[in-house]
């Protein structure tokens, strides 16, 4: 699975908004960021063992970025009828795992 290229770049501005209108598959839920594709797989099969069903039926989506100058690897959750299905995940994985609603483009 190779990572799709982004264009986003870590300059510390706060994240877009997501309207709950949004189109199904145009954000998706940042679960973690690596710096190595082969990480990122493996971090994916992780975060199946121990969160179980909650991303169960879910499918991971790599983005790269760079961040403040370093190229950096996203997994993002996806899959979500709405975007409203995304924001209750990373509620329930409040505390637990690091979890964001982000666009994917």
């Amino acid at each position: 699975m190779t990572p799709q290229r982004a264009s986003a770049r870590g300059t510390g501005r706060a994240l877009p908004q997501i309207p709950s209108g949004a189109a199904p598959g145009t954000y998706g839920a940042h679960l973690a960021s690596y710096t190595k594709e082969s990480d990122a797989q493996r971090g994916w099969q992780v975060l199946q063992r121990s969160l179980g069903g909650q991303i169960g039926s879910l499918q991971p989506r790599m983005l790269a970025v760079d961040i403040k100058g370093r190229p950096m690897i996203r997994l993002f959750a996806t899959g979500f009828e709405s975007v409203d299905q995304a924001r209750q995940l990373c509620d329930q994985l409040r505390g637990r795992q690091y979890c964001q609603v982000m666009p994917l483009g």
